[in-house]
């Protein structure tokens, strides 16, 4: 007969029942998991019986009890295959050791379980961030002191990927345009310049000439020079300016250059007018440029560009923003070298350091901070004077709230940063597959 799951005691069924009968079990070849809207998930095969207008769904375990669902309870159900199955089973089971994660990446790489052996891969490289084959099999390679994607590292060089291997960004501007194109855009040059140049005479009726020259231009063409001589000018009304203009020209060719103004730009009205001068013809132009700020290595960058993806709302964004809840990055901490302790002020908080307990791990006080988004800048610790110091480099996890909101928004769910939870469901709801 089955059993009927009760809010009351859902938590104590989830906890021993089905712990219980997955640990006597755990080469099942059922594979359906029930997540519920508390969090819990019930694992087994659901009943072929259940209709998807039935008010509840009945769940076989692995031992043959029946377990009868609430549908109102019930967040999604995910099918997944036996192998699959039998992958969750050994992850959950497995010692949090980089050997032990090693052997399981080989099991899965033997059954041809990419997306599997890459989430061993790359528990491996969270235990130890220099495991040279678990970062070769990831496809990492090691620029500058880190490791990193090969289009990471060549983005760093100013490279960009263009039909499978990789160019400059004038070669890409090349490629992608035309001779009359490109002929066109230079004959505007020259303007720009003169104009953007008398921004700063000293006499204020040309400062007024010039200003009025490049407000009225409109034409596409005119981006590129625009671009290169207004677009980072040392003065913020400036760049509010040249966002102020391009934001009143259509078509693709803004869009680029304002998603840079919102990724990268220092002020803040900047960043918002960029962003709000998208239009919505220009928002999945939009979301091509803000995607790859979401592995940037600056957090910042991360963050901004995620408040632009949840604006556009493009829901084939979710498995980015997914990936994105929770971002590594290195920061460099100055050390004393005695026992003395020092504190110091950082654009992302204060961080707190005992030299004699350092071991090169990351202190509990600054991980704490961390974690939280408060030191998106990194730390420094001040010594006592005349003390000696030394630099440490470390890593640090940061949840991004601004990817969550953008999730939410986007998805009108919310796992937290379980990343698991979200890929899951994810997996399920899935509109862009077939």
């Amino acid at each position: 007969m089955p059993v009927p799951v009760q809010p009351w005691i859902r938590r104590t069924v989830l906890g021993g029942l089905f712990g219980g009968l997955l640990a006597a079990h755990p080469l099942s070849a059922t594979g359906d998991v029930i997540r519920l809207k508390n969090g819990g998930e019930l694992r087994g095969l659901v009943s072929k019986t259940s209709a998807p207008q039935d008010p509840t769904v009945l769940i076989r375990s692995t031992s043959g009890t029946e377990i009868t669902v609430d549908r109102s309870e019930i967040e999604f159900i995910s099918t997944r295959s036996p192998l699959i199955e039998e992958y969750h089973t050994r992850a959950r089971r497995v010692p949090n050791t980089v050997e032990a994660h090693w052997e399981l990446a080989a099991w899965c790489l033997q059954r041809q379980m990419q997306t599997q052996r890459r989430e061993e891969l790359e528990r491996i490289v969270e235990i130890d961030p220099n495991h040279v084959d678990a970062r070769k099999s990831l496809g990492h390679v090691r620029y500058q002191g880190e490791w990193m994607s090969k289009d990471d590292s060549m983005a760093r060089q100013g490279y960009v990927k263009y039909k499978g291997r990789y160019v400059t960004e004038h070669e890409f501007d090349l490629l992608e345009k035309t001779a009359s194109e490109r002929a066109a855009e230079a004959d505007w040059h020259p303007k720009v310049r003169r104009w953007v140049n008398m921004l700063t005479d000293r006499d204020p009726l040309r400062r007024t000439e010039g200003e009025q020259a490049l407000r009225g231009i409109t034409d596409p063409d005119a981006v590129s020079g625009l671009n290169q001589f207004l677009a980072s000018h040392k003065n913020p009304h400036g760049r509010k300016m040249f966002v102020d203009i391009v934001s009143r020209i259509p078509g693709k060719k803004p869009v680029r250059r304002l998603v840079d103004r919102i990724l990268l730009d220092p002020e803040q009205v900047v960043r918002e007018a960029a962003l709000a001068g998208i239009a919505p013809d220009q928002s999945e132009e939009a979301v091509r440029y803000l995607l790859p700020g979401l592995k940037n290595k600056d957090n910042a960058v991360i963050r901004r560009a995620a408040v632009g993806i949840g604006k556009f709302g493009d829901r084939r964004t979710v498995p980015n923003l997914i990936a994105a809840l929770i971002s590594s990055h290195r920061i460099t901490v100055q050390v004393p070298s005695s026992n003395a302790l020092g504190f110091a002020n950082t654009p992302g908080g204060v961080a707190q350091v005992n030299p004699n307990n350092y071991n090169g791990l990351y202190p509990s006080q600054i991980e704490g901070m961390a974690l939280t988004g408060q030191m998106p800048y990194g730390a420094i610790v001040i010594p006592e004077p005349n003390e000696i110091i030394h630099t440490a480099n470390v890593n640090v996890d940061v949840r991004n709230e601004e990817v969550l909101l953008a999730l939410r928004k986007i998805t009108g769910k919310d796992f937290g940063y379980d990343q698991r939870a979200w890929q899951r469901w994810h997996a399920v709801n899935d509109d862009s597959r077939g």
